[in-house]
């Protein structure tokens, strides 16, 4: 295990236990990605409180986290917007 991955252990476990979907974690340069798809939006905020909690305000520069919120097909948002003007289409 890097010096990288020893002190990211917990977002890294945390990751591996969270059910994320295409999960990669690798290494370049001094720096340790860690990509794949979350379940939910919950998921990805819970690590990214661990990343801020390990390097507050995510000043080290040394970890790329891209995780995103898996998207299903027929899935549902709901938007809310403080003026009535919002236009939503389908098209251009």
């Amino acid at each position: 295990m890097s010096a990288l991955q020893d002190k990211y252990k917990e977002l890294i476990d945390t990751a591996n236990a969270s059910g994320i979907s295409n999960l990669q974690i690798s290494e370049q340069g001094d720096v340790l990605h860690i990509d794949g798809d979350v379940p939910d939006g919950a998921t990805k905020d819970k690590l990214w409180d661990i990343y801020n909690k390990i390097d507050p305000d995510y000043r080290a520069g040394d970890l790329a986290l891209d995780v995103n919120v898996a998207v299903t097909a027929g899935s549902k948002a709901k938007v809310t917007t403080d003026s009535t003007s919002l236009n939503v289409r389908k098209g251009p």
